[in-house]
């Protein structure tokens, strides 16, 4: 059998040379080195193709192969490929979707964009699946008669309720009764089919002590990538004043990840008769804050990797030296690190410069509990400035089960002096159509076994640092 060299040349300015030998009595396929790829007689049309479809994946779709012949000794067949330009998506289709959807899904893909290349499909795509749609595409890229590129896709599933659900249950010492905190979040998608939402949180500490928000959302205004949001809330804490807020802001998407925001904060607090009782120190205070802030999410719960996060500073708007400053932070975070097991890590913290408000508890910070420190009360303390670190390692069991052990961090400022929490625990997580369930039994050093905390967290799709 003679020796054949297949030569392919890559018309982009520079050539790329890969000889291709199929070598006597070699049928074993294709058999590939640093510089040569020996392929067998029967796969040397699929290879071509495979060069075709690699660069078509890459956005070369005009990509094309001419034979120009063989070498002067008929040993070599000369084939060259011509890339072309890279082309961009032009129309995008929506099937199984209402009409007003889909002008909706085409501003969430495009994002003001006239044309989008491979690599923005992929995080447009990505995008529409963090909204809460599930789609097929239906076919590959088509191409009309004016030289315009097509995506068809069916959709499959629509944003529904979101629903978030935290408890925690502990039995002190010396006490017969079992102390309960539930805290429910829900949101409610895609009101009208146009991304209007609707979100309600509640949260339930002591029988004197609660909190509740609402919010909206109103997305596309002026048909530019803004969304303006309103939001009002109330706390109740231990019965001793209350904390009222009022926001409103607006939320300009830059690109498919990333997200600038700016808010406003009117703030109230009320001292009830027991707490100037209690704390005659406690002063009564309103205040208006005005913050701007950023959002990134690169998080891929499907494969454990990437990460997210939101981050804001707020400034009070009398802009004395003793007015109130506030940073606020919050990611997530996940790394695969071998084949059954990866690493969770989420962070929050909110830091405060001093000011002559300190008389007012409405600007204290609660740090304990199942979305800070697990193994301590919820909100058990509460301070000017607050961190808390959450660590897990999750281990695969199954399809549906992951095993978890955990250790978090929480640091807090009292008197002028840091002071520590750590929390530590064992659980496990049960993976549902709806969301994981984990079940985390937690402690930290002093606590004994029987009276550890016992956390139930439902997750229904809500994003951690969107909590």
């Amino acid at each position: 059998m003679r020796h054949i060299i297949f030569i392919l040349t890559l018309h982009l300015g520079y050539c790329v040379f890969l000889n291709a030998g199929i070598m006597p009595g070699d049928t074993t396929g294709i058999i590939q080195s640093a510089d040569t790829i020996s392929i067998a007689i029967d796969q040397l049309d699929s290879t071509i193709v495979s060069y075709m479809d690699e660069n078509r994946t890459l956005g070369y779709w005009r990509a094309r192969i001419e034979l120009l012949g063989m070498n002067e000794d008929s040993t070599g067949m000369f084939v060259s490929m011509f890339r072309g330009e890279l082309s961009s998506i032009n129309h995008v289709h929506f099937s199984g979707a209402a009409e007003r959807e889909k002008d909706y899904l085409n501003q969430e893909f495009y994002l003001g964009k006239r044309m989008l290349s491979i690599q923005d499909v992929s995080k447009a795509e990505s995008r529409l699946r963090d909204i809460g749609y599930r789609m097929n595409r239906l076919r590959d890229i088509s191409i009309d008669g004016d030289g315009k590129y097509h995506l068809n896709y069916m959709i499959t599933k629509r944003p529904e309720l979101n629903i978030d659900a935290l408890a925690a249950f502990n039995q002190s010492a010396g006490a017969d009764t079992l102390a309960f905190f539930g805290h429910i979040y829900l949101y409610v998608p895609n009101l009208d089919g146009k991304g209007k939402s609707l979100s309600l949180n509640w949260q339930r500490l002591k029988s004197n002590s609660e909190s509740f928000s609402l919010s909206y959302a109103h997305p596309w205004l002026f048909d530019l990538p803004i969304k303006a949001v309103f939001g009002f809330g109330r706390e109740v804490v231990d019965g001793n004043y209350q904390n009222i807020q009022s926001k409103a802001g607006l939320e300009w998407t830059l690109n498919w990840e990333r997200t600038m925001f700016f808010q406003f904060e009117d703030q109230q607090s009320l001292i009830t008769y027991e707490g100037s009782l209690l704390y005659p120190e406690w002063k009564a205070a309103h205040r208006q804050l005005f913050g701007l802030g950023y959002k990134q999410y690169n998080l891929d719960k499907r494969l454990h990797r990437g990460f997210a996060v939101r981050t804001s500073l707020s400034q009070e708007l009398e802009f004395e030296p003793s007015s109130l400053s506030r940073l606020d932070f919050r990611s997530e975070a996940e790394i695969p690190l071998f084949r059954h097991l990866y690493f969770s890590q989420r962070t929050a913290l909110s830091i405060q410069n001093k000011t002559n408000n300190e008389n007012d508890p409405s600007v204290l910070k609660p740090l304990g509990g199942v979305t800070s420190v697990r193994g301590y009360e919820e909100n058990r303390y509460r301070s000017l400035s607050v961190a808390s670190f959450q660590h897990d390692v999750y281990y695969i069991l199954g399809k549906q089960t992951r095993f978890i052990t955990l250790m978090d961090l929480g640091i807090y400022v009292d008197s002028e002096t840091l002071r520590y929490l750590g929390g530590y625990g064992l659980g496990v997580q049960l993976n549902s159509s709806r969301g994981p369930i984990r079940i985390i039994l937690a402690k930290h050093q002093g606590l004994s076994l029987q009276n550890s905390f016992l956390h139930i967290e439902y997750s229904g799709g809500i994003s951690w640092i969107d909590r």
